[in-house]
């Protein structure tokens, strides 16, 4: 039950957040990214545990009973939300820079690359709260932390690409 209290909490306090900056919340959804990043990671748990035992892994995770090899599936998922979640941002950035012609592109690119980090980084940000040992948490703040800096570097990437489109102003 702790486990929800806390996926709501973070999941909340991410939207109240969003809400408040005035975004709405189809922004969240980008569909091209999701396929990036949830693809490899449903693959995964489909083909370690199976479809019909990947409910009880849920219901072990959210009655925080997890066992040792939940553990290790655990943390190979947050490895794939974030391997995934950074290619999500390689290509969307490749988009970019393929469109500094035409910036009326760039927008769906930027889209990828920043939301496709974001989705990588759920699985952490979810399986963090259910960690009871050290281990998957040091792993949950290790991908969290690479998430940040490979957002900071699609951020600089989309400065320079913004820099060397021309502006509407430059006539």
């Amino acid at each position: 039950m702790r486990t929800v209290l806390l996926w709501v909490a973070i999941l909340g306090s991410i939207l109240v957040g969003s809400a408040l900056e005035g975004l709405h919340l189809g922004v969240f959804f980008q569909p091209t990214a999701a396929i990036i990043v949830f693809g490899p990671i449903l693959s995964y748990l489909i083909l370690r545990v199976g479809p019909t035992n990947s409910l009880p892994l849920v219901s072990r995770v959210l009655s925080d009973q997890t066992t040792v090899e939940d553990t290790d599936i655990l943390e190979k998922i947050m490895t794939l939300g974030f391997l995934s979640g950074s290619v999500a941002g390689v290509i969307g950035l490749i988009h970019v820079m393929s469109n500094l012609s035409d910036s009326s592109k760039l927008g769906a690119g930027i889209a990828v690359a920043f939301i496709g980090v974001f989705y990588g980084m759920i699985p952490a940000m979810l399986l963090t709260p259910s960690g009871k040992n050290g281990r998957r948490m040091e792993s949950a703040k290790s991908y969290l932390t690479a998430s940040v800096l490979v957002l900071l570097w699609a951020f600089f990437v989309v400065l320079y690409a913004l820099s060397r489109t021309p502006s509407p102003l430059q006539g």
